[in-house]
């Protein structure tokens, strides 16, 4: 979990690669998995994931069968606009 104050959360991920029918990594809106959904990756997602505050929650769940070579990210605190 990451929890870094009542601002927004932005993770971008560099790398993301796991076995699609058996590994997923899903992110929630808050401090654990009962908060609000708001992915669920196992390739590369090509846009940021936001938090609506300061917390995100990410729950990675894998079998033993193949290994992938994972998911490499970054994240940020701050307020976010969004320009259309």
């Amino acid at each position: 979990m990451f929890s870094i104050g009542l601002q927004p959360i932005r993770v971008e991920f560099h790398h993301l690669d796991l076995e699609c029918c058996c590994d997923l990594l899903t992110l929630y809106d808050g401090y654990d998995e009962y908060s609000s959904w708001l992915d669920t990756l196992c390739q590369m997602p090509g846009y940021s994931i936001y938090s609506s505050y300061g917390y995100m929650y990410l729950e990675m769940v894998t079998d033993s069968s193949v290994a992938y070579s994972g998911f490499n990210l970054t994240w940020e605190q701050g307020l976010y606009i969004n320009i259309s």
